[in-house]
């Protein structure tokens, strides 16, 4: 049985590589400032390439709860804001930011929610 960790982690993976297929560059991935993580930071190369992209990663193997991008909190919003502050000002970056979630359910279907503030 995998952790949820190892569960996290092949969700991200998956993001990653949806991401690459939608034209972003990747910039990094499990960005960590503080008490804080994001998990993927990317450039809308292909529509935007002015565009910071902060994504969440969001699994659960089932709705039956709610959608998995349902389960950001306010918290971890206030999180991104913040590892988007410090990412942005150590990168020099002067261009937009957006905040997307990416969900991925117990059948590996992704769902891709931009502007998720």
């Amino acid at each position: 049985m995998e952790s949820n960790k190892e569960i996290g982690d092949e969700a991200e993976k998956l993001a990653v590589s949806y991401l690459k297929d939608q034209g972003y560059d990747i910039q990094v991935c499990n960005y960590r400032y503080k008490k804080g993580e994001v998990d993927i930071v990317a450039i809308d190369k292909l529509h935007r390439p002015e565009l910071l992209v902060f994504v969440e990663v969001k699994f659960r193997k089932n709705n039956y709860y709610g959608e998995p991008e349902e389960f950001i909190s306010v918290q971890k919003m206030n999180l991104l804001y913040d590892l988007a502050e410090f990412y942005t000002y150590s990168k020099n970056w002067q261009k937009d930011i957006r905040f997307d979630a990416i969900s991925v359910n117990g059948n590996n279907e992704i769902t891709h929610i931009k502007d998720i503030v």
